[in-house]
């Protein structure tokens, strides 16, 4: 259980150093005169371009001098690096929870393999339906986030951002419900595997 937790512990910490990273403004130039940029995640939501930064670069150049394009030079590979780093911790932290979570079950499964038959492969189906639930529930809670911190959507010409988000949590349902469905039956196998590993030792 200590372990289960240490991995946990750990996968989340990641995840949630590489969303710092993600909203983390970036800023290039001396540091003293840093020029900003905005975030990764700025970028991906369509809130800031390479148009943005040209525009900032030519308004900041005094009158009859040549800007020095700046900010669309450099801006670029700033919020690049800064995007690979935090995909590389998001997969890390990914990567360490599903590491720490298939050793354990290996363990648990070389246990009491004879012993509990029936129970793990309701386990395995639990297992495999909440995992997916969560990530098409992940999935979808980020769709709805870039869809929304897009200030230039046209689709907001039609309909308000609240209606947005509401249809969007509307489709998550299935999801939500796949999940709840996972764990109900991973619950339900707990007393069937017990059982029969209580069987197993009695008859031996």
């Amino acid at each position: 259980m200590i372990w289960r937790a240490i991995g946990w512990g750990a996968g989340i910490a990641l995840v949630v150093l590489a969303s710092v990273f993600l909203l983390q403004q970036v800023a290039v130039g001396d540091a003293g005169s840093g020029m900003g940029c905005g975030s990764s995640f700025d970028v991906v939501a369509g809130r800031v371009g390479w148009s943005d930064w040209w525009a900032a670069d030519v308004a900041q150049a005094a009158p009859g001098e040549r800007p020095a394009f700046l900010r669309s030079r450099d801006c670029p590979a700033a919020l690049n690096r800064r995007m690979f780093v935090s995909g590389g911790l998001l997969v890390a932290g990914v990567a360490v929870v599903i590491g720490f979570e298939a050793v354990r079950a290996q363990r648990s499964r070389g246990a009491t393999r004879a012993a509990r038959p029936a129970a793990d492969r309701v386990r395995r189906l639990g297992a495999t339906v909440t995992a997916s639930g969560v990530v098409l529930a992940v999935a979808g809670v980020a769709a709805i986030v870039l869809l929304v911190a897009d200030p230039r959507s046209t689709l907001f010409l039609y309909v308000d951002r609240p209606v947005v988000i509401l249809f969007g949590l509307l489709l998550l349902q299935p999801a939500i419900a796949m999940v709840l469905v996972g764990r109900a039956l991973s619950l339900a196998a707990a007393p069937a595997r017990d059982a029969e590993r209580d069987g197993a030792d009695d008859a031996s």
